[in-house]
């Protein structure tokens, strides 16, 4: 059994297709997916999601960095009235994306940390977003771990460098969440995670997104785990069997799934 960690199965791109896609990935082996949530417009589609598919879909609660403006205090309340209401494995996707814009930086800053204590409130992960912020997210993770050791979650779409993961490591309960992009040609994070234990990797789509060699370019979806579980099998030098097992171990811990 394979876990898809992060993966949009709410997004347009699935609206003409939603339930073969589910269909698709459970046949493939993919038996939980986990949903994050981005804007305030998300919550519902993501919540009638899980109810449709209880059995294989879970959800995260929080808001994306890239829909933080200055309206931002309140979406998180929108988002935390609906986290009242239960049900949610994680806080995510939460970070900071300096990709697009950072325009509203300090405002991603303060919105990731808040939304840090609602994980540390509730005793339940993060899915950090980083993108073109991985090392500004580590050391905000990183001081507050330095307070509360018991924040634990997962670096989603991972692409740093070896020095990156060793200070992710040391947090000693995050994991890193490797997609599609450790099988692109000449990608660097694929000799990075060759030297992770595999004890801190997680497997994740992030579809529609990143869809493995050699469907680059094309829509992405859970199905396609194994394709980058393959990738893993090689890098580690392992039966297939065995990234399946501890990977999918690794994300029932840090998800806390009662599978």
């Amino acid at each position: 059994m394979y876990i898809d960690t992060h993966t949009h199965l709410n997004a347009r791109q699935f609206d003409s297709d939603r339930e073969a896609v589910v269909h698709r990935a459970v046949q493939a082996g993919v038996d939980i997916m986990v949903i994050p949530n981005v804007d305030v417009d998300t919550i519902e589609p993501i919540q009638q999601l899980c109810h449709t598919y209880p059995s294989h879909c879970r959800a995260m609660m929080g808001i994306h960095p890239t829909s933080i403006k200055k309206d931002y205090g309140k979406k998180l309340a929108e988002a935390e009235r609906a986290l009242r209401k239960g049900g949610y494995v994680a806080i995510g996707e939460i970070g900071i994306d300096l990709y697009w814009d950072t325009t509203y930086e300090c405002e991603q800053v303060e919105a990731f940390g808040i939304q840090i204590e609602w994980a540390l409130e509730r005793d339940l992960p993060i899915n950090i977003h980083a993108r073109n912020s991985l090392s500004l997210c580590i050391d905000i993770v990183a001081e507050y771990h330095s307070r509360y050791p018991q924040l634990r979650g997962i670096f989603h779409c991972f692409d740093g460098s070896i020095e990156d993961a060793q200070r992710i490591i040391a947090l000693g309960r995050f994991k890193l969440g490797i997609g599609g992009l450790v099988t692109f040609k000449n990608a660097t994070v694929a000799d990075v995670v060759r030297r992770v234990p595999l004890q801190y990797i997680v497997l994740e789509t992030d579809a529609p997104y990143l869809s493995p060699h050699p469907l680059r370019g094309r829509r992405n979806e859970p199905a396609r785990i194994p394709m980058i579980a393959a990738k893993l099998s090689t890098l580690y030098e392992v039966p297939l069997e065995e990234i399946a097992e501890k990977t999918s171990a690794n994300a029932r811990e840090v998800y806390a799934l009662d599978l």
